[in-house]
């Protein structure tokens, strides 16, 4: 099943000669019951409006992507809100990630460190919610 965010990201990476996929569905579907066992409670609609922890909330119309990242990688992985059963995946860099972002309409979406430690999050209310494991 396709949805429409999942295409405006390929359509973004195609136009933007960016050569990534996303994960194989078995793959992704385990990253994302991970991420969502480290910091989310229950089965939100969007994993921001429930995460675990402590959270610290900057507004996006102020802050871009780049200054509330909690570390700076060589890439994550790029989970955008599909509302499908099976999210799909990306690994990309924080440039790349900005790429896909400025060439598609809004959509909320979550950064994950590869490591699992922490995880940001953009909702529809122009706030990103960042959660550091401690």
């Amino acid at each position: 099943m396709s949805s429409e965010i999942r295409d405006w990201v390929l359509e973004a990476l195609r136009q933007s000669k960016i050569d990534v996929v996303p994960l194989p569905k078995a793959e992704a579907r385990l990253l994302v019951s991970n991420a969502k066992r480290n910091f989310v409670n229950g089965n939100p609609r969007a994993w921001w409006m429930n995460l675990k922890g402590s959270t610290k909330t900057y507004d996006s119309t102020n802050y871009k992507l780049v200054e509330i990242l909690p570390s700076c990688d060589k890439d994550y992985w790029f989970i955008p809100e599909t509302e499908e059963e099976s999210l799909p995946v990306f690994s990309l860099t924080r440039a790349e990630i900005e790429t896909i972002l400025n060439e598609c309409p809004f959509f909320e979406y979550y950064v994950l460190s590869k490591y699992n430690q922490w995880l940001v999050a953009e909702s529809d209310h122009n706030q990103f919610y960042v959660n550091v494991l401690s």
